[in-house]
C-alpha cells in the first residue's frame, strides 16, 4: 500500500472498547502509536509478540489491539522481569518453543517487579537469537535517564504510556492508518 496523497484514504471507524465506549486519543497517545506503527512496518512479517507488563488493564487493551490487527499474531504475556527472562531463556513453563516462540516484537514496561525492565532489556539484547527483535519500551516512566539508558541498551523505541488505559485501543487506529492492517 502506498501513501499517495492523490488517493483518498478510507476513514477509520471510530475506536471502541469491548464495552462499547468510544475512545478519543490524546496527542501523546497518537504520537506513541505512530512510533509503534513505524517499528511494526520494519517488521512486516511478525508472528509473535511478547508483552512484558504487570498492569492487567494496559495488557488487556494491548492484546485487544493486536487481536483486532491480526488474529494470526500470537501474543504472549509475562508479568515481571524474572518471568520475562524465563520466557526468553525457555526455562520452566516456557520450555516449549512451539507454544512460547521467540518474539519478533517485545513491548517492555520498565517498571517491573522482581527484575527491572532495564535489566531485562540488557538481558534480551545479550541473546544472539533476539538481536533482530524490535523492543519497544512502553512505560509510565517520564525519566529522561530511563529513556537514555533504554536507548543505550538497544531499545528500538521509547514510548511513554498514555494516562488513560483506554487509549491503548488506539493502537488499532495507528496500525490501520499506517496501512499495516
Amino acid at each position: 500500500m502506498t501513501d499517495d496523497p492523490a488517493i483518498p484514504k478510507k476513514p477509520s471507524p471510530p475506536l471502541k472498547t469491548a464495552d462499547g465506549i468510544e475512545v478519543v486519543l490524546n496527542a501523546q497517545a497518537e504520537e506513541g502509536l505512530a512510533r509503534l506503527a513505524s517499528v511494526l512496518k520494519r517488521r512486516a512479517i511478525m508472528s509473535s509478540v511478547l508483552l512484558i507488563d504487570d498492569d492487567d488493564e494496559d495488557v488487556y487493551f494491548l492484546e485487544l489491539a493486536f487481536r483486532e490487527m491480526d488474529e494470526k499474531i500470537a501474543v504472549h504475556r509475562v508479568k515481571n522481569g524474572a518471568e520475562a527472562i524465563d520466557y526468553i531463556e525457555g526455562n520452566g513453563n516456557y520450555a516449549d518453543r512451539l507454544k512460547f516462540p521467540l518474539p519478533g516484537l517485545i513491548l517492555l514496561d520498565l517498571g517491573l517487579p522482581r527484575t527491572g525492565g532495564l535489566q531485562v532489556l540488557a538481558h534480551i539484547r545479550g541473546q544472539r537469537l533476539l538481536q533482530e527483535a524490535s523492543i519497544v519500551a512502553l512505560t509510565a516512566s517520564s525519566s529522561e535517564n530511563d529513556a537514555e539508558q533504554a536507548l543505550r541498551l538497544g531499545v528500538t523505541a521509547y514510548i511513554q504510556k498514555p494516562k488513560n488505559a483506554y487509549n491503548f485501543a488506539g493502537i488499532v487506529r495507528g496500525l490501520r492508518s499506517s496501512g499495516l492492517i
